[in-house]
């Protein structure tokens, strides 16, 4: 890696005994790091994916083509290159649908694999092997793809085959995470361009396809893509929750908000967006009609944490913490009364998923879930 962060990658031949040089020129795998800054700390990181092989690290340096004499590194004593190993030290993510884990060693600097694992058998599925650490992860389209971020580059992958379906590189990274849609068949990134400027593209999660690229806004912090990839919800940095049409670019609707909005949830079917203020105030807009129509909302109550708020995917259900440990459901649409339940509460406070049909609600308080 150089002092720039420019990465390249290589693997050595398994029989590889003794030196090793590589050259940055014509398709060598260090032609990337030709024109990298020079001035700073290089490193060299070693990642062992095969058992029973292990060795030794003693010597290892760069020379640039105008010098006499380059760099070198004799470690005293040599670096042991053990057999990989599994650790248990792991932060684990879980998809929507409820049936994959991925889990990613949760120590810094830590290369290896993924790890995705079938909850419904309680069995390993397989692993996927990362040149870098990824920033973020996301599961999609009902697990069979996962999206990885690491660096500059996007990478799509097909859990079931664990292989690469795509990867999409930028030139400058991404000013915000990859954003799925509630049904999981798009997803939308945001490109960093010179001078502050931002490129919005959508993406086929299916394949990595190109779908359009638009303009991005400047001053965003957060965003979520609609059901259908119908339009991308922008927080920041006014009041306003701005809905953009991800495929022309054109900003749609502007939902007004007397304090600054914190969290925003689609629904994965149906024309309802649920928003929740830095105040704790609740409401859902209908978005049925949002091309010549200014969207409707209507104040569902008020929660003591945002992000215990969760909405059924077909749009009939919503559920959040309240006051003093109760949890309240109640129907998107104002046709009938709310209910609430008294939950255990401990430090860490109270979650809440109702059922994709909203017919159940499981609440989770410290050790204790309840359905």
């Amino acid at each position: 890696e150089a002092p720039d962060g420019a990465r390249a990658s290589f693997t050595l031949p398994a029989d590889a005994q003794g030196r090793v040089e590589l050259r940055a020129v014509g398709r060598s795998p260090l032609a990337g790091l030709a024109d990298a800054d020079r001035q700073g700390v290089w490193r060299l990181t070693l990642v062992d994916r095969e058992e029973e092989s292990v060795g030794e690290l003693t010597r290892w340096g760069l020379s640039f083509a105008e010098e006499v004499r380059g760099w070198i590194d004799d470690p005293e004593p040599a670096l042991i290159i053990p057999d990989p190993g599994r650790t248990e030290q792991v932060d684990v993510s879980v998809s929507a649908d409820g049936q994959l884990a991925v889990a990613l060693p949760s120590r810094p600097a830590t290369v290896g694999t993924l790890a995705l694992w079938d909850i419904r058998t309680a069995s390993e599925a397989d692993d996927l092997e990362l040149e870098t650490t990824p920033e973020s992860l996301v599961l999609a389209g009902e697990t069979s793809r996962l999206l990885a971020v690491a660096g500059n580059t996007l990478t799509l992958w097909n859990t079931a085959e664990a292989a690469a379906v795509a990867r999409v590189a930028t030139q400058n990274g991404f000013l915000l995470p990859p954003v799925v849609g509630s049904d999981g068949d798009y997803v939308a990134i945001a490109e960093q361009l010179e001078l502050n400027a931002s490129l919005y593209s959508l993406l086929r999660t299916e394949d990595g396809e190109l779908v359009a690229s638009v303009n991005g806004v400047s001053g965003v912090r957060d965003w979520i893509l609609g059901p259908q990839a119908r339009y991308l919800a922008l927080l920041g940095p006014t009041r306003d929750v701005r809905l953009m049409d991800p495929r022309r670019g054109d900003i749609v609707a502007e939902l007004e908000h007397d304090r600054d909005p914190v969290r925003v949830i689609p629904a994965a079917s149906g024309d309802f967006l649920v928003s929740i203020d830095d105040g704790g105030d609740i409401f859902v807009w209908e978005l049925g009609n949002i091309d010549s129509a200014t969207p409707l909302s209507r104040r569902l109550g008020v929660t003591v944490d945002p992000d215990s708020v969760s909405v059924a995917a077909d749009g009939s259900m919503v559920a959040f913490e309240a006051a003093q440990g109760h949890v309240v459901a109640r129907d998107l649409a104002g046709q009938s009364e709310p209910f609430n339940l008294r939950v255990h509460r401990v430090d860490g406070g109270i979650r809440t998923r109702v059922a994709p049909d909203g017919g159940r609600l499981i609440t989770a308080g410290g050790g204790l879930l309840q359905l």
